[in-house]
């Protein structure tokens, strides 16, 4: 029975690859080679611009909070024996850490509505 069933299922790799690349065309709606729009106008492209780079500095400010919190529970877990770990995040983190919380914060929660915004644009 399972022999069966596993032959049914069975499905050439390349055509079920191939299938799958023309239905996400047609969901990304590709206007041209490398999925990029070049039919767009100039100020399109100045948004789209802008929205990446503010994409990359999110990401980056990100990584940057990932490593601050790396840096806090180390230095929680070693309080005891190296408290200067906790006293220099101490130093820092009113001038540095809550600034980049709330970049992150605030980027994340204004490029909701831009997202929505361009994922409904690109379905019309």
């Amino acid at each position: 029975h399972s022999i069966a069933y596993s032959a049914q299922t069975e499905v050439n790799p390349e055509v079920q690859m191939s299938s799958e690349i023309l239905a996400f065309q047609k969901t990304v709606n590709v206007e041209s080679p490398g999925g990029i729009d070049q039919s767009s106008g100039g100020d399109n492209s100045i948004i789209e611009k802008f929205k990446d780079f503010i994409s990359a500095i999110l990401i980056a400010d990100f990584f940057l909070i990932m490593f601050f919190l790396l840096w806090f529970l180390l230095a929680a877990v070693l309080q005891s024996s190296f408290p200067v770990i906790l006293e220099r995040f101490q130093d820092i983190f009113q001038p540095v850490v809550v600034p980049s919380l709330t970049l992150l914060m605030v980027g994340s929660i204004a490029s909701g509505p831009l997202g929505k915004k361009s994922i409904s644009d690109s379905q019309t």
